[in-house]
């Protein structure tokens, strides 16, 4: 997801939350911030939550707090279930 402008992460505003259909439990669900929109960016952080429910919506939460006030995230990066060597095998699970 390209932003339009730079992702406010001022103090108290460093949490991303997803809502995300679980199939199953410990999915692992990468969340990386990058500082551009094309061509190469730069990872400036990225945080790994996994799936705790199976059939389910659920919440999951990134915490970047480690990088409040940065102000050079332009894209948000997410990778669901990324070590899945078949893509088919992903969804249907």
């Amino acid at each position: 997801y390209n932003a339009c402008g730079t992702l406010d992460l001022s103090q108290g505003k460093t949490i991303i939350a997803i809502d995300m259909y679980s199939p199953r439990a410990g999915i692992p669900v990468i969340l990386s911030l990058k500082n551009g929109v094309s061509g190469n960016p730069l990872e400036v952080a990225a945080r790994t939550v996994n799936t705790t429910r199976a059939n389910t919506w659920e919440t999951l939460y990134f915490d970047f707090t480690s990088i409040q006030g940065n102000t050079t995230v332009r894209r948000l990066d997410f990778f669901i279930d990324p070590l899945s060597t078949n893509i088919a095998n992903v969804a249907q699970r």
